[in-house]
């Protein structure tokens, strides 16, 4: 089979008429502006600020939201967003326009969505690791705080037989 040389051409960008304003909106994210996306979504989502618009929630997802909204309006439209007014961050008739338009949008969405879920997973896991870990630092603390000599070398035994029974279970010493 002869192989064939693709290239690829960029969209021309794509006119849309939005309250009587003509808008340009480029019709596709390539990988450096998706991943720009990515990363300042992340930033404003996950940074824990003092100025934060739902006070009582770890995650800021309005702001990182917003911040979105505002970097693809920069990013992928002629949009003068300097003095857009903040209200049509919240107008969802103007963001389905636009991203209507962008024929990668959906699947950047599902990937963004894709890395926040799995971030926060994560993050879970090692909370969990780090509750538990704690937790057996107490235990151990209030063990070896009154211990005999004896004790020790029982315990020294034991913990070397339990090593020995873990070492035959390998998929959990993979994951470990």
């Amino acid at each position: 089979m002869d192989k064939v040389k693709l290239e690829f051409k960029i969209p021309e960008n794509k006119t849309i008429e939005y309250q009587g304003v003509q808008i340009q909106v480029n019709p596709f994210m390539g990988i450096a502006q998706q991943s720009f996306l990515i990363n300042k979504y992340l930033e404003a989502y996950f940074v824990k600020t003092e100025i934060s618009l739902v006070a009582l929630s770890e995650y800021d997802y309005l702001g990182a939201e917003f911040a979105l909204k505002d970097y693809v309006f920069q990013t992928s439209t002629n949009l003068e967003t300097a003095t857009l007014d903040n209200n049509f961050y919240c107008d969802p008739g103007l963001w389905s326009a636009i991203t209507s338009e962008i024929v990668n949008y959906d699947k950047f969405r599902f990937v963004l969505d894709y890395i926040v879920d799995e971030i926060k997973e994560q993050k879970m896991l090692n909370n969990q690791l780090g509750k538990i870990l704690s937790g057996l630092l107490d235990k151990l603390n209030n063990v070896f705080a009154n211990i005999t000599p004896e004790e020790i070398e029982k315990l020294q035994k034991e913990t070397g037989e339990l090593a020995d029974k873990l070492k035959e279970v390998s998929p959990l010493v993979d994951k470990v």
